[in-house]
């Protein structure tokens, strides 16, 4: 069958050819009877191409293929992806503990002591003062301070405490603390809550908060939820450090670095830094760990050459 013929117009002198064009053929030029041009005659194609290189392929040299990572530096970024992987995972399984011993029965004691600052060499106590305890499970219990503006609850329940304190002449105070068995925000220290409450009729309450965490559900929730999230980190960082170790599909192993580098944010995005300070360095180590990794992945590809200009 023969090729069949099209009208062509010259992209120089405007004047109309005819070439005969073969379908899915090669580009061919043809010369102008009008002015000598060289005119190029674009085979059929359904869908007609759509890019400068699609219509003139042998004038653009192919992508150079991305640079893969060097024996060495492979072997450098499969060693920070699985410390990060290792440390993940130790990270996830701290936290699943601690959230199935917090849920363990337990009973606290809550204890301290109410004072205002009344004088310029220090707070002073207030005796008489009543302390409200409202703990989980609708544990609640009332006292009155003694003479030194001590007080001392036992038997509370773990989860969210909170205090509330009323005394004549003072403004009301109200306290959130958090006893679990593995973490306890109570003011000073465990057992050692100071509620300070200004001179005043009552009509103001003083609002402190010690914990982020409500109560115990929330508490768990978080811990658990973190679990989960560092789980599916550990996984993606894991196969990272496993195709950087096979030296195949680059792209898996920024995967797997960016994977480690992003997730410290979980210990603050659910507040479990607060909790657990000990995060701080375990995030350090697993966030260094990934931007090296991502270092050594990436570098070499952006190092690769672009093509060259046709011109």
């Amino acid at each position: 069958m023969a090729a069949p013929l099209v009208t062509l117009r010259c992209t120089r002198c405007g004047g109309l050819l005819s070439a005969s064009v073969a379908t899915g053929g090669p580009t061919t030029f043809v010369l102008c009877p009008h002015c000598a041009n060289p005119v190029a005659a674009v085979p059929l194609r359904d869908p007609p191409p759509l890019f400068t290189w699609e219509v003139f392929p042998h004038l653009y040299p192919p992508l150079p293929p991305p640079r893969a990572l060097g024996r060495r530096a492979r072997a450098v970024a499969t060693a920070f992806l699985l410390a990060a992987t290792v440390a993940i995972v130790g990270v996830a399984g701290a936290f699943g503990v601690a959230g199935a011993i917090s849920l363990g029965p337990s009973a606290f004691t809550v204890e301290g002591v109410v004072d205002t600052p009344l004088s310029p060499s220090g707070a002073l106590p207030v005796a008489g003062a009543v302390v409200t305890l409202h703990g989980e499970n609708h544990f609640v219990e009332q006292l009155v301070t003694a003479q030194d503006g001590s007080f001392r609850f036992t038997g509370v329940p773990g989860g969210g405490v909170l205090l509330n304190v009323t005394a004549p002449g003072f403004d009301s105070a109200s306290v959130t603390l958090f006893v679990s068995p593995l973490y306890t925000a109570s003011g000073r220290g465990p057992g050692n809550v100071e509620i300070t409450v200004p001179e005043g009729n009552g009509s103001f309450t003083v609002y402190t908060s010690d914990s982020p965490f409500a109560d115990l559900e929330s508490f768990v929730a978080s811990l658990w939820s973190a679990t989960i999230l560092l789980a599916l980190a550990a996984t993606v960082t894991g196969f990272g450090a496993l195709y950087s170790y096979r030296g195949e599909r680059a792209s898996v192993a920024v995967a797997g670095s960016v994977s480690a580098s992003a997730a410290p944010a979980v210990f603050y995005l659910l507040a479990l830094d607060s909790a657990f300070p000990w995060t701080l360095a375990a995030a350090a180590g697993i966030f260094g760990s990934g931007v090296v990794a991502l270092f050594l992945s990436v570098v070499p590809m952006a190092a690769t050459a672009p093509a060259p200009d046709p011109d």
